[in-house]
């Protein structure tokens, strides 16, 4: 996967797999993420986050002209009612405002699908712009519903 180039339309991508030194550099489209999510903001909650799927996870990020403009991330766990079935389960996908409407969201879920031989687990926020139709055309089933009390 890693310094693979997507030219679509007229912007150029390139889809590398992330390591610890690209932390710092996530950070400022993780604030973004926690805030759309509608939590409060803790640097070294998302520090943590960040190295844990770097080091035990898949976290696949694009690039443009060298900024990071979009990523994708997940953990792998096991099924809980069989642990014998290993999945990846994304806690983040995120494209830049400026960089949405074309298929660098599409690019990086199907890259980090990729990444990964077994079950793929995604997770939506209501307010996404992702709709959940587009998930179903790409082999997303429904499987369950999270509610929140706070």
């Amino acid at each position: 996967m890693d310094g693979q180039v997507h030219l679509w339309g007229t912007r150029m991508y390139k889809i590398i797999t992330a390591d610890i030194g690209h932390i710092p550099d996530m950070i400022p489209a993780a604030k973004k993420f926690v805030e759309f999510y509608g939590m409060s903001w803790d640097e070294g909650s998302v520090q943590d986050l960040l190295y844990n799927l770097v080091t035990n996870g898949v976290v696949l990020l694009a690039e443009q002209e060298n900024k990071i403009v979009g990523g994708i991330g997940g953990i792998v766990s096991t099924n809980p009612w069989n642990q014998n079935i290993k999945m990846l389960c994304e806690m983040f996908w995120w494209v830049d405002e400026d960089c949405r409407g074309g298929m660098l969201g599409i690019k990086l879920l199907k890259a980090f699908e990729n990444s990964f031989n077994g079950p793929v687990v995604m997770s939506t926020l209501p307010q996404t712009p992702i709709k959940p139709d587009l998930l179903l055309k790409l082999g997303y089933k429904a499987k369950e519903n999270v509610f929140v009390k706070e």
